[in-house]
């Protein structure tokens, strides 16, 4: 089996043209966010920048971004094991950075998880249903981390007067709107599991809700998904903080700084843009530059988290060719 038709299988003929028109939007969305940034850096600001770096620093967030990939295994393992689809540690953790292959190549995690599974169910004969649940199930766990993380980093900023004299940062009432989201999605996968059609959505919901059941009957594996995800939460927001100790040379504040690295994080994770690019830079200038980062350091550090994702993601296309190899 080849990787190409590994890739295919990832990316089914009956979503294709969803996928397809999504990504046009992607494409179109990152060329014009990042049309508006470079508008306001000159070519020669952020060349200097990047000439005087620091590389030990940079070496540094890759390896980190590395060791990231070892929690995020393990909380995927869990959520294959409450679903009875565990083949092994080595798969889980080649799974995992295949997985950041195709969050790269798909523009975003919601295209990577169902293309990881989708490949993870073809290449060890399991169910897709559940592998689809397990993948869900992964980003259930980790869906409070980021929040954890926000609020220790506004905290720590508030304590230290970070915020005093700057009354321009709210959030507003109107976004707990979102809150609707979870009983829907809740009602939806209690109507698709009493549904009498079969379908790979019915048999989503029935492996996501028996798994989601274990899973609560298991609080010591909730818990241990949820330390998982705060340590992929703390490094990939220490990856920002060490990109841009690379590229600054002036003092960084960091007690005004540690509360915007979530937000850059949660808004660079949106399905809005390819891998985030854009998205990423937009949101470092701005809330970096609200605390006094030059609009050149933070888009330095922008481009240079993006270089450690591709990076990474190119070994997962490596490690997916040589799984591809090995299923001959």
């Amino acid at each position: 089996m080849r990787a190409s038709s590994l890739l295919a299988e990832a990316n089914p003929p009956e979503s294709k043209w969803i996928s397809n028109k999504w990504k046009w939007v992607c494409v179109a969305v990152t060329v014009a966010a990042l049309y508006f940034v470079f508008r306001r850096i000159p070519a020669k600001t952020l060349l200097e920048t990047f000439r005087e770096m620091r590389v030990g620093w940079f070496i540094a967030a890759i390896v980190l971004y590395g060791i990231m990939f070892l929690p995020a295994a393990w909380r995927w393992h869990l959520a294959l094991r409450m679903n009875d689809s565990v083949v092994n540690s080595s798969a889980t953790v080649r799974f995992t950075i295949i997985g950041h292959f195709f969050y790269l190549m798909l523009f975003g995690g919601a295209g990577g998880d169902a293309a990881k599974a989708t490949v993870y169910a073809r290449r060890y004969s399991l169910p897709l249903a559940k592998a689809l649940a397990a993948v869900s199930l992964d980003r259930l766990m980790g869906s409070g981390a980021l929040l954890v993380i926000a609020a220790i980093g506004f905290a720590i900023t508030g304590a230290h007067g970070g915020f005093d004299g700057n009354k321009s940062i709210s959030i507003s009432h109107a976004a707990w709107w979102l809150l609707l989201l979870i009983p829907i999605i809740a009602v939806a996968l209690v109507l698709l599991k009493r549904s009498h059609h079969e379908s790979i959505f019915r048999r989503f919901a029935v492996a996501f809700i028996e798994s989601g059941k274990r899973l609560v009957k298991s609080p010591k594996v909730v818990l241990t998904g949820f330390f998982c995800s705060l340590l992929m939460q703390l490094a990939i927001n220490t990856v920002l903080a060490l990109n841009l100790q690379a590229v600054s040379h002036e003092p960084i504040p960091w007690v005004r700084v540690v509360w915007a690295f979530p937000l850059i994080t949660a808004i660079s994770g949106l399905p809005i843009t390819m891998a985030g690019i854009g998205a990423r830079d937009g949101a470092a200038i701005a809330l970096l530059g609200w605390v006094g980062v030059s609009a050149a350091d933070a888009e330095a550090m922008s481009l240079l988290t993006l270089f450690v994702s591709v990076l990474w993601g190119l070994i997962g296309g490596i490690v997916l060719w040589r799984e591809s190899a090995a299923a001959k």
